[in-house]
């Protein structure tokens, strides 16, 4: 949605947030709290005026490290919060390597936290190239993948 109509939301009483996954379109609303609706905006996101938090992919795998974005945007330690995003953009992207939640739950099954990657149809299991770009990733952020 376009933010002069999320602007026309936040007029409604019981309208009090958004979860923006527009990343062109991201900006403060007034009367409305931003969420993050993409690892990528994140630091973005706690950035503007009304920036509450984010629903997000990675916080799976990294939520200490989302976390320290967080409490770092939180105490104004933004160049803290920037090194830490930054560490973490390799990974943001092999989440989107292929549809949601195909990267995420391949992720989770090579760390040994679910049992299996399957998915219900018509999605299927990351394929050996995505999975490839997924292992690199958890590996470059100091995670050690015990699945193939």
């Amino acid at each position: 949605m376009p933010p002069e109509l999320l602007a026309e939301l936040a007029q409604i009483d019981n309208v009090v947030a958004v979860k923006q996954a527009n990343n062109e379109e991201l900006q403060s609303i007034e009367g409305l709290a931003i969420l993050a609706g993409n690892d990528d905006i994140f630091l973005r996101t706690l950035e503007l005026d009304g920036g509450a938090g984010g629903i997000l992919v990675a916080s799976q795998l990294v939520g200490p490290q989302m976390r320290e974005i967080w409490d770092a945007a939180q105490a104004g330690e933004l160049e803290r919060a920037r090194s830490i995003d930054s560490g973490l953009r390799q990974l943001y992207d092999s989440l989107g390597v292929t549809t949601n939640p195909i990267p995420v739950k391949a992720a989770l099954t090579m760390l040994g936290l679910i049992p299996t990657d399957r998915l219900r149809l018509p999605l299927v299991p990351a394929d050996a190239e995505q999975r490839a770009t997924v292992r690199a990733a958890l590996e470059s952020v100091g995670l050690s993948p015990v699945k193939p």
